[in-house]
């Protein structure tokens, strides 16, 4: 693909992603999330000195998703994160969601001092291709989204790493390259 219509796609993929995500006034038919069961995955401590975990051996679609708490980050220096999966329904006017939506909660946390970083890993469905951007999104208690900027991803790539100052519920959708021309 030429790098001038990578990066029409690309920006593309983002306008689209922030115009249909327009927080918690949303005109109707606005992208949305439709929460569902909320199942805990694990209870990970974190200490003064931060904290490194993979979600593993858990038999969810969480598997894989690595969380990097740095030093400082929690106001009182130590505690736990609560890692639990939503299995609602992501509903977005293109792009293609991941299927999943990690919810990260810190008792007694409303902010972190630095920013957490969440490494997701990229698993498009059967038949999809790897792609070529991948949009994060905050969703807010009442289903509407907030688009997240990934920190790190480079296309056709297996993971996007994203940074939160907050405890968030997350969920992402993958953008594909378009056709070549016929």
């Amino acid at each position: 693909m030429e790098p001038f219509t990578t990066l029409l796609a690309v920006a593309c993929a983002v306008v689209t992603a922030c115009t249909c995500s327009a927080g918690p006034n949303a005109p109707p038919g606005a992208a949305r999330y439709r929460f569902g069961e909320t199942v805990h995955v694990a209870t990970l401590p974190v200490g003064a000195a931060g904290a490194r975990h993979e979600i593993a051996g858990t038999g969810t679609p969480l598997d894989g998703v690595r969380i990097h708490v740095p030093a400082g980050a929690l106001p009182e220096g130590d505690g736990v994160l609560h890692i639990s999966l939503n299995r609602g329904t992501l509903e977005l006017r293109s792009g293609v969601p991941a299927g999943i939506a990690l919810v990260v909660e810190v008792p007694g946390v409303d902010q972190f001092r630095k920013p957490v970083e969440i490494s997701v890993p990229v698993r498009p469905r059967p038949g999809e291709p790897p792609p070529m951007m991948v949009i994060g999104y905050r969703i807010l208690e009442d289903g509407s989204l907030e688009a997240l900027q990934p920190a790190s991803f480079t296309p056709f790539a297996p993971e996007a790493v994203f940074h939160t100052f907050v405890p968030l519920t997350l969920t992402w959708s993958y953008v594909s390259a378009p056709a070549p021309p016929r």
